[in-house]
Parts: structure tokens; sequence; C-alpha cells
């Protein structure tokens, strides 16, 4: 990978991390227990919902987040830009659109089908 394609790379990865990081502070705030606001028993289940679906994408954010601080460091040890599974090279377009990318396309939609069929499998 061209060290020019690493460093913008790495400002996108910067970028986006700042950007959970905010949003995530943000969610703290709005989900905590303190000032949670004074609502009508019908408004509690709505209330309620809206704070769980908050925190679901905290969680999702949360772990992108980590996926952002792995590239990073793969960035420092020379890993990055290699799929964990198959150890072939991500391509630059695929780490472009998704800068945090463990997986090169064909092992993402392997683990993507591995993780539907443990959802159906659950349900």
């Amino acid at each position: 990978m061209k060290k020019r394609d690493l460093e913008r790379l790495k400002k996108k990865l910067l970028k986006k991390k700042e950007e959970l990081l905010s949003k995530l502070e943000e969610l703290g705030k709005e989900t905590s227990e303190e000032g949670e606001p004074l609502i009508e028993y019908y408004d509690k289940a709505t209330y309620q919902f809206n704070k769980e679906y908050k925190i679901a994408l905290g969680q999702k954010d949360a772990e992108i987040l980590k996926d952002i601080e792995d590239a990073l460091r793969k960035m420092e040890d020379g890993t990055y830009g290699v799929c964990e599974e198959c150890g072939k090279p991500i391509p630059i377009k695929r780490l472009t659109a998704v800068p945090w990318a463990r997986y090169c396309v064909e092992c993402a939609e392997k683990h993507e089908m591995e993780r539907e069929a443990e959802e159906e499998e659950y349900y």
C-alpha cells in the first residue's frame, strides 16, 4: 500500500474515531438515569424504548470504535490492510469505503452469512 493512501486512511480513521467518541459521550448523557425527564405513565414505554434503542446504537458505535482502534494499531505494526481470515490484502477500494475493515469482501460475506445463520438458529 502506498504511503499516501495509508496517511489518507489514517486521517479518515482518526476523524471517524473523534465523531464516535463525541456521539458516545452525548449518548451517555442522554441515557443516564440522572436528569430523566418527568413523563406521564403513557409515555414511559415510548421513553424506555427510545432509551434502549439509543443504547443499542451506542453499542454498535462502540464496536466500530474498537475496530478503528485495531486498525490504527495495525497501521503501527505494519499489518493494516490484510484480511484477518485469509491473509490476502484488502483492496484499497474497500479500505477507502470502510477503513476499519477486518476482512476482504469474500471473507466479510462469509462471516455475515455465518452470523445470519446463527441468528436464525437463535430465534
